[in-house]
């Protein structure tokens, strides 16, 4: 009898682990969310199952050069999609808005090659895309963060300075290289960069200073230099960022082109 009752409740035990770790798709899936307002960013998560277990990454920004992000997820974490995607059944039809912006919150979710488009302002129920990345690669974006710092360290040894491009900066266009060099002295009335310590950049530009912060970002294997105004100083006027590819980095010289 006793022996009855075990198996009884290993069977039932067994059977209760494996309702939980259900998983309510079959090979793939893809969560894209685009949002913004004047302008756009995108990010991409992926999932795939292999012998039973989920394995995630996140595919967009491709930071997976810099630090592999495959993540392998485990029953509390797959419930997570589990959770995410029952939403998405609920509202792939309709769904009642929370509230209507001129800021985008697109989702476009791929289920075993099936295609799911959610454009409005449902409500996720703490399942946003920024909840599930946060709850499944956690560790990870944290270990990305030290490693982009220590990235962000290393180059400043070549950036320190100043430096003087080939081009007026409000000049430089998509395509061509943007060739530019340090200089130990530079005639003050003329446009030169300096790169300062904690991520500082400014631009003198006829006799005008203009304030950025700077950050070095490792993607789809290629390094990119992104500048943005820095709003604390330069008062009330906008000062727009910017993006380049970095073709070439060393002490005396940087090859760029604007992306």
């Amino acid at each position: 009898m006793n022996k009855l009752i075990s198996f009884t409740i290993f069977t039932l035990l067994s059977f209760t682990i494996k309702a939980q770790s259900k998983i309510s798709f079959e090979k793939s899936l893809k969560i894209e969310h685009i949002y913004g307002d004047e302008s756009y960013e995108v990010e991409e998560m992926q999932f795939e199952i292999s012998d039973g277990i989920v394995y995630g990454k996140i595919t967009n920004p491709n930071k997976n050069a810099l630090l592999n992000s495959e993540t392998k997820l485990n029953e509390s974490e797959v419930e997570v999609l589990n959770s995410f995607l029952k939403l998405v059944d609920k509202y792939q039809n309709n769904c009642q808005e929370e509230f209507t912006s001129s800021y985008v919150q697109y989702y476009t979710i791929t289920k075993d090659g099936k295609e799911i488009k959610i454009f409005k302002f449902c409500n996720w129920e703490k399942l946003t895309y920024f909840d599930i990345k946060l709850t499944l690669f956690g560790k990870y974006l944290k270990k990305l963060e030290n490693e982009e710092k220590e990235l962000n360290n290393k180059l400043f040894t070549f950036l320190k300075g100043k430096w003087k491009g080939n081009l007026r900066f409000d000049k430089v266009e998509n395509g061509p290289v943007y060739k530019v060099e340090k200089f130990q002295n530079v005639n003050r009335k003329e446009e030169y960069f300096e790169f300062r310590k904690n991520q500082k950049l400014i631009l003198h530009l006829n006799q005008k200073t203009i304030f950025y912060e700077y950050r070095i970002d490792f993607l789809d294997g290629e390094k990119y230099l992104s500048i943005f105004g820095d709003g604390d100083k330069n008062g009330e006027e906008f000062i727009y960022g910017h993006r380049f590819l970095i073709k070439e980095l060393n002490e005396n010289k940087i090859e760029l082109n604007r992306s």
